[in-house]
């Protein structure tokens, strides 16, 4: 499978100034209640774009004081984007400046597969699965504690309900869905 790097233009919707602070105060509810006691916490996002879900997820995380010990971000990306298109998307996110700057630095090349991104806060990791969603849904062993779903994730392939049910049932635990 051929991959390429995708430009801004290319984007469906560039994020715009105030975007982070707004994912921020939809997922704050959906995770702080479920993690505190928790060693380690796993979200699987389909809808990673540029981001701005997993900055606003790694900035709650860094200022909960009774946050788990660690933070596992999975993210299914259809299209990466070029490091230079990802730092345009990001100037329209002031909120996110730190935070966006780091990713940028760590930004893979577009090849199919596993990236696992090594982030300074060292219990705070990411992984990117370039891809085939479907395939790599059904591969992915996990715990998945909560589940970021894109508005089309359930309606494109009944698949994808079922290997999500999967997952949370192999994980002991509901997974939250949620449509920020």
């Amino acid at each position: 499978m051929r991959v390429v790097e995708h430009t801004l233009q290319q984007a469906p919707a560039a994020p715009r100034a105030g975007d982070g602070v707004l994912a921020r105060q939809r997922l704050a509810p959906l995770l702080m209640p479920h993690w505190p006691g928790r060693n380690d916490y796993t979200i699987l996002d389909t809808a990673f774009e540029f981001g701005l879900r997993f900055l606003a997820a790694w900035q709650i995380w860094r200022d909960d004081a009774d946050r788990p010990r660690r933070l596992h971000y999975v993210a299914f990306v259809p299209r990466l984007y070029s490091r230079a298109a990802l730092e345009e998307a990001h100037r329209g996110l002031p909120e996110c400046g730190a935070f966006a700057h780091l990713l940028r630095e760590r930004w893979p090349c577009a090849v199919p597969g596993l990236h696992r991104i090594v982030l300074p806060d060292a219990d705070v990791r990411l992984t990117l699965v370039l891809g085939d969603e479907m395939q790599d849904l059904a591969r992915l062993d996990a715990r998945i504690d909560a589940f970021l779903p894109d508005d089309g994730f359930f309606t494109r392939e009944a698949t994808a309900a079922r290997a999500c049910m999967v997952l949370a049932a192999r994980s002991g635990a509901l997974a939250n869905r949620s449509a920020c």
